[in-house]
């Protein structure tokens, strides 16, 4: 009758395999959920610049102005913008009946501030906001945020996310 027992060296082989093998699985499951925070940070931050921007076109369509009175003016250093809003929509602009709206960039935040209301930080997380001269009814608007400003930029933990889009603006003036 043959002895079927494992030997010492073979159990060592078995144990080591098996932690060879655990080791494989719980580097690839690391390194799954480190791509999960990645792109669930990126994603906040992404849907976060995007939500501002769709603000921005919102109030941009309702914007009016005419030859002396721009529709929209760009700030200085292009950190801000101001539109006249046409609130009654009796499509003219009427100082003391209808509103203005200034978007701005100061320190890490976006803030809205209408004419008529409490003024409303937007984001904190703002790291750049451009809006550059109008090219006929367009307005171009760029947009940098990351998850923690205060930090350095890294890809996985603190991503940087750009928007770049154009507003439309119906009734327009130059300025």
């Amino acid at each position: 009758m043959k002895n079927k027992a494992l030997t010492l060296m073979e159990l060592i082989l078995a144990i080591s395999l098996i932690g060879v093998i655990i080791a494989g699985v719980a580097s690839f499951d690391l390194a799954s959920r480190q791509m999960f925070r990645s792109s669930e940070t990126k994603t906040q931050v992404t849907n976060e610049a995007t939500l501002i921007i769709d603000r921005i076109a919102k109030d941009a369509l309702n914007a009016i102005g005419n030859a002396n009175t721009p529709a929209v003016t760009i700030g200085a250093g292009g950190t801000s913008m101001t539109m006249l809003l046409d609130s009654n929509h009796d499509g003219v602009y009427t100082p003391g009946t209808d509103q203005t709206v200034t978007y701005a960039f100061i320190g890490n935040q976006i803030t809205r501030t209408p004419s008529v209301g409490l003024p409303e930080v937007l984001t904190n997380r703002a790291t750049n906001f451009v809006v550059s001269a109008p090219v006929g009814n367009s307005v171009p608007v760029h947009i940098e945020l990351m998850f923690n400003p205060a930090q350095a930029e890294d890809p996985f933990t603190n991503p940087r996310v750009t928007v770049e889009t154009t507003i439309e603006v119906p009734a327009w003036s130059l300025n």
